[in-house]
C-alpha cells in the first residue's frame, strides 16, 4: 500500500508524539497487525467535505446551513488577516492562481538531504520574498495556536528549506468553530529561526522513534490516538479515575480530575469498540463476555401513509396527538419543497407557529465546559 509519507512522521501527527512519544510506534505496529484500524467520526468527515469545498472540489450547495455559515466566516476571517499584514489578495476558492499551491506534501530535511518529516499546506501563497500558508481547522475543538503550532512550523520550514529566495513565511490557522478570540492566529518565521525550528522537530522525530519511548496518557495525547484501548498506561490512568473517591476532592483536585474524565471515557468506548468487533469475529475471543441478540426496532415508515391506512379505525385526532413532529425535519422539507435556503425555511415556520403561540422553549440541562 502506497504512503506517501514514506513512513516518517507527518506535520499533523507532531503534536501527539511531542506529548506521547510512545504513541508513534505503537500506532503503525497496531495497524500493522490489524489490531486497529483508521479513525472515522462525523466531525472529521464534516471536517473532509468542508476542506473540499475550500479546494474548489465540492460545490458549496452540497453543504447545510451551518457549514455554509463556516465556510463564509473562514473566508471573510482570511481576508481580513491578509489586509492585517499588508498582503495582497487574490485567492479565489474555485480558481488556483499561478503563484498558489493547495495540499501540496512537503519536506523537511536533514542536513545531509535525508527525508526527516513531512506535511500538506492547505493554501500555500508566494510572491517574491514572502510566503503565507493558510491552514483551515474546521473541527469543534480548539488547536494550539499558529506560534505554538507544530504542523504549521513543519510546512513553514520545509518551505525556507525549499525556497532559498524567500526570506520569511507567514503561516496562518483559520477556526471558523472555534470560540470568539480563538479563531485566527499567526505566527512569522524567518530564515533566522530555521535552525530552533529544525532542532524542534528533529527532537520530537528522535523521541518517537525510539523504541523505548515513554507513553504519556493525557486528554489530549489520547483524544485521537487509535491505540488507546490497547495501551497499558492509558488504562492505567482509566482506572486510576474510576477508582478515585471524588466527594472527597477539593476545587482544585476536582478541576484536575475533570480534566482527565474525556479521556478516560474515550478509553472505555475505545474498549468497548474493541471488544463488539473480537466478539463479532469470533463469539469465544473474550472469556467470560458474549455479545447479546441484537434487538428489534418498528417503526413507521410514514406517518401520512399510515394515517390514510388507520383512519377508519383510529380518531384522526388520536392519530394527531401521538405524532411526534421534529421543527429541524419540518423545516427541511419545507426547504425541498420551497426551493429556499435552510435558514429562510426555519424562519418562516417558527414565525408561523409562534403567531399561534404553538413552540414550546425548554431549559436544557446546564453542561461543563472549561473556562478558556
Amino acid at each position: 500500500m502506497y504512503d506517501e509519507r514514506e513512513g516518517k512522521l507527518s506535520s499533523s501527527y507532531l503534536e501527539q508524539a511531542d506529548l506521547c512519544p510512545g504513541s508513534w510506534l505503537a500506532q503503525r505496529k497496531a495497524l500493522a497487525a490489524d489490531l486497529v484500524t483508521p479513525m472515522s467520526t462525523a466531525d472529521s468527515e464534516e471536517g473532509q467535505r468542508l476542506h473540499s469545498v475550500m479546494e474548489g472540489q465540492l460545490e458549496i450547495e452540497a453543504l447545510d446551513g451551518n457549514q455554509v455559515a463556516a465556510i463564509q466566516k473562514a473566508e471573510r476571517l482570511y481576508q481580513e488577516t491578509r489586509q492585517l499584514l499588508g498582503l495582497r489578495s487574490h485567492w479565489d476558492r474555485l480558481v488556483a492562481g499561478p503563484n498558489e499551491a493547495r495540499e501540496l506534501r512537503v519536506w523537511v530535511v536533514n542536513p545531509d538531504g535525508s527525508k526527516l518529516a513531512s506535511g500538506k499546506a492547505d493554501l500555500m501563497e508566494m510572491d517574491d520574498t514572502t510566503t503565507l500558508i493558510t491552514d483551515w481547522k474546521f473541527g469543534r475543538l480548539d488547536v494550539e495556536s499558529a506560534p505554538g503550532n507544530l504542523q504549521v512550523m513543519t510546512t513553514s520550514l520545509a518551505h525556507l528549506q525549499d525556497e532559498s529566495h524567500r526570506n520569511k513565511v507567514y503561516a496562518l490557522i483559520i477556526q471558523p468553530f472555534a470560540e470568539k478570540g480563538h479563531q485566527t492566529s499567526v505566527v512569522l518565521y524567518q530564515r533566522s529561526n530555521m535552525t530552533a525550528m529544525y532542532h524542534r522537530i528533529k527532537t520530537v522525530e528522535e523521541r518517537a522513534m525510539d523504541e523505548h519511548a515513554m507513553r504519556r496518557p493525557s486528554p489530549k495525547a489520547c483524544r485521537y490516538c487509535l491505540v488507546k484501548a490497547l495501551c497499558p498506561e492509558a488504562n492505567a490512568a482509566a482506572i486510576s479515575i474510576v477508582n478515585t473517591k471524588v466527594e472527597e476532592l477539593a476545587p482544585q483536585q476536582l478541576a484536575e480530575l475533570l480534566e482527565r474524565f474525556e479521556m478516560a471515557t474515550k478509553i472505555i468506548d475505545a474498549g468497548k469498540a474493541r471488544a463488539k468487533a473480537l466478539l463479532t469475529a469470533s463469539a469465544d475471543a473474550i472469556p467470560g463476555w458474549k455479545l447479546s441478540d441484537p434487538g428489534k426496532k418498528t417503526t413507521i415508515r410514514s406517518v401520512q401513509r399510515a394515517f390514510n391506512v388507520l383512519r377508519s379505525v383510529v380518531h384522526p385526532e388520536d392519530m394527531l396527538n401521538v405524532a411526534s413532529i421534529s421543527l429541524d425535519q419540518l423545516s427541511e422539507a419545507h426547504r425541498i419543497r420551497c426551493g429556499i435556503s435552510k435558514t429562510a425555511a426555519r424562519q418562516q415556520i417558527e414565525e408561523m407557529l409562534a403567531q399561534y403561540d404553538l413552540l414550546e422553549i425548554t431549559a436544557t440541562s446546564a453542561r461543563l465546559r472549561k473556562d478558556i
